[in-house]
C-alpha cells in the first residue's frame, strides 16, 4: 500500500466495514490498509479491491500478509475472486497477542492458473459481533505453496472419551457409545472425502482428505437440549480448523479449533455461547487452512449435556473471597473485583498466600465419571502503551466429586505452559510448569460452613521466577491489571443460580518468525473478569 503507482483499485466496503490507508502502526513498513468494525450487530464486514491478474503458478499459490489487530487471536479471511459465483475463500490461523504485528497464511492450492483473480476481499472475525475493533493489513506476498504434510496413519487409536449419561448422549463416530437420534452424514461434499478406517481392532475412525477447503456437513437431529461438543482430530501438524454451526438463518457460527500437537487432540466446545442447530439445520467441520491433499482423522465426535440441572450447582457464599498475603487478610466480593477499581493486592505476594473461599452445593449436582476439566488465567496491563501480558493454562484436571468433597488432580505428565510478554512487547516467552504441577491434588468441600484454602503463593511465585529468568524488574511491578479467569466443565453458578458469562482464553503454545505467537490453545468455559492492582 506504499507503491506510487497504486498496486490496487475501485476500493470497496461491505458489512458496514469502513476501510482506508493510513499510516500503519509502530513496527510496520509504511502505509497500510485499515478495516475499522464499528460497534453494531453484523459480523460479516470486510473490504475488497481490484488488482492486475495474480500470477498463479502451480507452486505459486500461498499468500501471506502482515496484520495488526486490537485483538487477539483475530481470524482474517482472504478471497480472491473472478466473478461473484466463482472464488476460493481461505481463513487464517488466529493472530497473535492484540496490538501486535504478525504475519498470517492463506493457503489457496484451490485456485485454477487458467482463470484471471482480479478481485481481493478481506474479511476480519467475519464471525464475532463487531465492537470497533480495527485491523491493518500490509505486505502481501504471493509466495511458493508448502508441500502438504505426509498423511501417515496414526499408529493408535484416538482417547478414550470421558463416560457420558448414555441417555444425555447424540453421537456419531464413537465406538463408545450408541447413537440416541442420530446425525446423518452428507458423504463427499464438494470434493472432499470421509472413509471408514479401522485402527485397532474393533475401533473405527473416520480419515478425511482436504481437497477443496470445504469439510463435512451433517444433518443434526434433536440437538436443541445439548450444551457440549466433543471431538477428537488427528493431524500431522498444529494447523488449525473450523467448527461451523448453522443456525436459523441460516447464519454461520464459527469455532476455530487449534491443535496443540502433532497426533491426537482433544476438544470440548461449550455451546453456551452459540445457537445449537435445530433437526431441520446443519452442522459442520470446515478444514480451513489445511494444505490441499492434507489427510486428518477424527473420532469420538457427540453431542452432550451434562447431567446436572439447572438446580444442582455448586455456589460461592456471598459470591466473596478473602485472600491471606503476608499476614494480612481482606474480604472482596465479586462486585468490588469487577469493578473499574478492582481491588489492591499486595506484589510480591507472599510464598504462602491463599484464597479462602466457603461453598456450598444447591441440590445435588453430579460428575460424569472420568470427567476432566481445564483451568485458564489472562493478565494483561491496562495502562497506555502496556503490552505486558500473561496467559497459561492447566489441561486434562481430573475432578470427582464423594459426598460434599470435590477433588481435583493435575494428571502426571501434565500439560501446562505460561505465555508471558514484556511491559515494551520485545520480550516474550513459553514456561513449561508441566513438571511443577504433575500430580498435584486438591480438594474442595461444599460442607455447611467450611472454609477452604488454595495456596497460591508458591505457585505464583514459581511462575514469576522462571518469567523473570526472561523478564527483568517483574518483583518491580505496579499498576493495574486485568484479570480474565476461565473453568471449563464444573458446575460452578453465581449465588442467585445464575451462569457465570463464557469467556475464551488464547494461550499461544509456540512463538514463531518475529515472535508472534505460533500454535494457540484456546480455553472456552464459566468465567469471570475483574481488575487487580498491584500495591507495595
Amino acid at each position: 500500500f506504499d507503491e506510487a503507482n497504486a498496486a490496487f483499485s475501485d476500493m470497496g466496503a461491505y458489512g458496514g466495514a469502513l476501510p482506508s490507508v493510513v499510516a500503519g502502526p509502530t513496527g510496520g513498513s509504511g502505509s497500510a490498509l485499515k478495516i475499522l468494525k464499528p460497534v453494531s450487530p453484523d459480523t460479516w464486514g470486510g473490504v475488497y479491491f481490484g488488482v492486475s491478474a495474480i500470477p498463479f503458478t502451480t507452486d505459486r499459490k500461498t499468500v501471506t500478509a502482515r496484520v495488526y489487530s486490537t485483538r487477539a487471536g483475530a481470524v482474517i479471511r482472504f478471497k480472491v475472486q473472478v466473478t461473484d459465483s466463482d472464488f476460493v475463500e481461505v481463513a487464517s490461523a488466529p493472530t497473535g497477542a492484540a496490538n501486535t504485528w504478525s504475519t498470517v497464511t492463506w493457503d489457496l492450492s484451490a485456485v485454477s492458473t487458467s482463470k484471471a483473480y482480479k478481485t481481493i476481499a478481506i474479511t476480519p472475525d467475519r464471525d464475532l459481533v463487531t465492537s470497533g475493533q480495527s485491523y491493518y493489513i500490509d505486505d502481501i506476498t504471493l509466495t511458493a505453496t508448502a508441500a502438504p504434510p505426509a498423511a501417515t496413519a496414526p499408529t493408535t487409536a484416538a482417547p478414550t472419551p470421558p463416560v457420558r449419561n448414555a441417555a444425555d448422549v447424540i453421537s456419531i463416530y464413537s465406538d463408545a457409545y450408541t447413537p440416541v437420534g442420530g446425525l446423518d452424514l452428507f458423504p463427499n461434499w464438494g470434493q472432499s472425502t470421509v472413509v471408514t478406517e479401522v485402527l485397532v481392532a474393533g475401533n473405527k475412525t473416520q480419515k478425511y482428505t482436504n481437497l477443496n477447503y470445504e469439510g463435512i456437513q451433517f444433518n443434526a437431529v434433536n440437538l436443541s437440549a445439548m450444551t457440549k461438543l466433543h471431538i477428537d482430530v488427528w493431524t500431522a501438524d498444529a494447523t488449525p480448523f473450523n467448527l461451523s454451526l448453522i443456525s436459523p438463518g441460516p447464519k454461520e457460527q464459527l469455532v476455530t479449533l487449534t491443535p496443540t500437537r502433532s497426533g491426537w487432540n482433544s476438544f470440548d466446545i461449550d455451546l453456551g455461547s452459540y445457537t445449537v442447530p435445530d433437526k431441520t439445520n446443519i452442522f459442520q467441520l470446515k478444514f480451513d487452512g489445511a494444505p490441499a491433499g492434507s489427510t486428518l482423522y477424527f473420532d469420538n465426535l457427540y453431542f452432550w449435556k451434562p447431567a446436572s440441572s439447572a438446580t444442582d450447582y455448586l455456589a460461592l457464599t456471598g459470591n466473596a473471597i478473602s485472600l491471606t498475603n503476608g499476614g494480612s487478610s481482606t474480604s472482596y466480593s465479586m462486585t468490588d473485583f469487577q469493578s473499574a477499581a478492582g481491588i489492591n493486592v499486595k506484589w510480591p505476594v507472599a510464598a504462602g498466600a491463599t484464597i479462602t473461599l466457603n461453598l456450598y452445593e444447591v441440590g445435588n449436582f453430579t460428575l460424569a465419571a472420568g470427567q476432566k476439566l481445564t483451568a485458564a488465567v489472562q493478565i494483561s496491563e491496562t495502562r497506555a502503551g502496556g503490552l505486558g501480558e500473561v496467559r497459561g493454562y492447566v489441561d486434562n484436571v481430573a475432578v470427582t466429586k464423594t459426598g460434599n468433597q470435590i477433588k481435583l488432580t493435575v494428571p502426571n505428565p501434565a500439560d501446562a505452559l505460561i505465555y508471558g510478554v514484556s511491559g515494551d512487547g520485545n520480550k516474550k516467552a513459553i514456561i513449561n510448569f508441566a513438571a511443577s504441577v504433575a500430580g498435584i491434588t486438591n480438594t474442595l468441600t461444599a460442607a455447611a460452613g467450611t472454609l477452604n484454602s488454595i495456596l497460591i503463593g508458591d505457585v505464583v511465585n514459581y511462575a514469576v521466577n522462571q518469567v523473570s529468568n526472561d523478564f527483568t524488574g517483574i518483583y518491580s511491578l505496579r499498576g493495574k491489571y486485568k484479570l480474565t479467569l476461565v473453568v471449563t466443565d464444573l458446575p460452578l453458578r453465581q449465588t442467585d443460580g445464575s451462569k457465570f458469562p463464557t469467556y475464551t482464553i488464547q494461550v499461544p503454545t509456540t512463538i514463531g518468525a518475529g515472535g508472534a505467537p505460533g500454535s494457540i490453545k484456546p480455553v472456552t468455559g464459566a468465567g469471570l473478569e475483574g481488575y487487580i492492582t498491584l500495591t507495595d
